[in-house]
């Protein structure tokens, strides 16, 4: 190793002992209280020089925080999953109306947690299966004007389903053809 580089080194690993050492000297003085001819109080951490009397101040702790303990219990590798799937449909929500237009809109999910290895979303229009992928999101094109259904499956590769969304019920709007 170069000197320069164990100079560094032996800096870095020195310098929170210094920090640390300057930290607990600081807390470890006394505080003294001492009141002036004209009453004014003086607070300092140094003894007065004229030997006029002094009180020692004890102070509270003000800068403690209380631990933090964790929201979420961590998972170890040999544990079995915890948190149970969900998928649901985040946009369009129930009720809503698809304006005038070709019938194109988003469908966005969310899925908590995140799909894992072999998972995937299936989106439900009326009751049929449009496409399984692993992204959250589907472009609708061309959907024809009315009311519909909606549903997420969460699903295993194999076929087996994780979780359903709540089916919601959407209207989309278009415009008549003209009459001649």
């Amino acid at each position: 190793m170069a000197p320069n580089r164990k100079a560094n080194l032996l800096f870095i690993m020195l310098m929170p002992l210094f920090l640390a050492g300057i930290v607990l000297d600081s807390v470890s003085e006394d505080i003294y209280k001492t009141i002036s001819k004209d009453g004014t109080i003086l607070y300092s951490d140094k003894a007065p020089l004229d030997n006029s009397p002094a009180e020692i101040v004890t102070l509270k702790n003000n800068n403690s925080v209380p631990a933090v303990r964790p929201i979420r219990k961590i998972q170890h590798l040999n544990e079995k999953k915890t948190l149970s799937a969900a998928v649901e449909i985040v946009t369009p929500e129930h009720q809503d109306v698809i304006s005038m237009g070709p019938g194109d809109f988003k469908v966005v999910v969310s899925a908590v947690p995140a799909l894992s290895f072999g998972e995937e979303l299936e989106l439900i229009l009326d009751d049929k299966p449009l496409s399984g992928q692993r992204e959250n999101v589907w472009n609708l094109k061309n959907i024809a004007r009315g009311t519909h259904q909606l549903q997420v499956i969460r699903k295993y590769e194999s076929g087996e389903i994780s979780h359903k969304s709540s089916k919601i019920e959407i209207l989309v709007l278009r415009p008549l053809p003209a009459r001649n």
